[in-house]
C-alpha cells in the first residue's frame, strides 16, 4: 500500500474501515478495467459509494482527501451533475 494511502488512514483513525472500504472499492473498479484494457476508466462517486456501502457524502468526503493526496483525481463532466474519479499512477493497493 502505497505511503499517500497510509496517510489518509491514520488521519482518520475512526474512518480507517470506510477508507478501506473506499480503496477497496476503486481497487476493484479499477482492476476490473485493466483486465477489460480500457485507456481510462472514471467511476462515479456514487458507484463507489454504493460498493463501499457507504453514504455518497460519506464516500465523497474520502475520495476528496485521496485526491488532495494524489492517489485519485476529479473528473467533471459537463452534462452531469456527478464527480467522476480516476486513478493516478501513485494508486496502489
Amino acid at each position: 500500500m502505497t505511503e499517500k494511502i497510509q496517510t489518509v488512514k491514520e488521519s482518520n483513525s475512526r474512518r480507517g474501515r470506510s477508507v478501506e472500504r473506499v480503496i477497496s472499492a476503486l481497487h476493484d473498479v479499477f482492476s476490473a478495467s485493466d483486465s477489460a484494457d480500457s485507456s481510462e476508466t472514471s467511476v462515479s462517486t456514487r458507484d463507489i459509494a454504493d460498493r463501499s456501502e457507504l453514504s455518497i457524502y460519506n464516500a465523497r468526503h474520502i475520495l476528496i482527501k485521496l485526491e488532495k493526496e494524489g492517489v485519485v483525481t476529479s473528473v467533471k463532466q459537463a452534462s452531469r451533475k456527478s464527480l467522476y474519479w480516476n486513478k493516478t499512477e501513485n494508486f496502489k493497493f
